[in-house]
């Protein structure tokens, strides 16, 4: 065996055409694998999570999403989905300032398996805090579309129909009522409940809300012609 091993060796080092053939197969496969093992693609608007301490808010953020370069097998970029994606800042320890800049890097983000961000763009964001409050708050119906003609909304009721919402003090002290998602009235001749999620006020602020959905009960009516 030790004889066959150094004749491989010996036929290795010393067979020209042996070692510019296997170099020239070695550059002809690299080339072959490189379109997918390093595809690479730009997910744009990927949300910012923002960590702080406790008691403190975003009053702003500015931006609020950011791009990632990502690098993987053709597969992987292909199959990875936008909502897999999230980028955390952690900022505690710095809320003792009004304004914070935060750079945004590849460790930040959280991507797939089998892929890694080659860099973020933006490479920082500017952070405005503010002290959060916590508010009680009524909950209006967002209708959209129009009945067919003869139709009407007698009444709308909304199980619960105030929410907690938690924030930046600056913000939420001019908030008298938050909306649901929109709710599609278009066509509707019939009487309906839908369980919907509570809009938030602003997307360059963010606010928790409890519970972040309702039941809203639609009561669709035929209007009564008069005689």
């Amino acid at each position: 065996m030790r004889q066959l091993f150094s004749r491989i060796i010996s036929i290795t080092l010393h067979n020209k055409g042996f070692k510019a053939a296997s170099l020239i197969v070695a550059i002809v496969t690299w080339y072959a694998i490189q379109p997918v093992i390093s595809f690479e693609t730009i997910v744009g608007d990927v949300p910012v999570k923002v960590v702080t301490d406790p008691g403190w808010a975003i009053l702003d953020q500015s931006p609020s999403t950011a791009d990632v370069h990502l690098r993987g097998t053709r597969e992987t970029i292909r199959r990875a989905d936008h909502n897999e994606l999230e980028i955390t800042v952690d900022i505690r320890g710095r809320t003792h300032k009004e304004t914070v800049l935060a750079g945004l890097y590849p460790r930040n983000v959280r991507v797939p398996t089998g892929s890694r961000v080659m860099y973020v763009r933006p490479s920082e964001i500017r952070i405005q805090l503010d002290r959060e409050i916590e508010k009680t708050v009524p909950v209006q119906p967002d209708l959209e579309g129009t009945l067919p003609d003869g139709y009407e909304v007698d009444r709308i009721a909304i199980e619960p129909s105030s929410v907690s919402i938690t924030g930046p003090r600056q913000r939420l002290q001019d908030i008298r009522s938050v909306r649901t998602m929109p709710i599609s009235m278009e066509g509707r001749m019939e009487s309906f409940k839908q369980r919907i999620g509570i809009a938030h006020p602003s997307p360059a602020w963010m606010v928790r809300i409890q519970p972040d959905r309702v039941e809203v009960d639609v009561i669709v009516s035929e209007r009564v012609s008069p005689e």
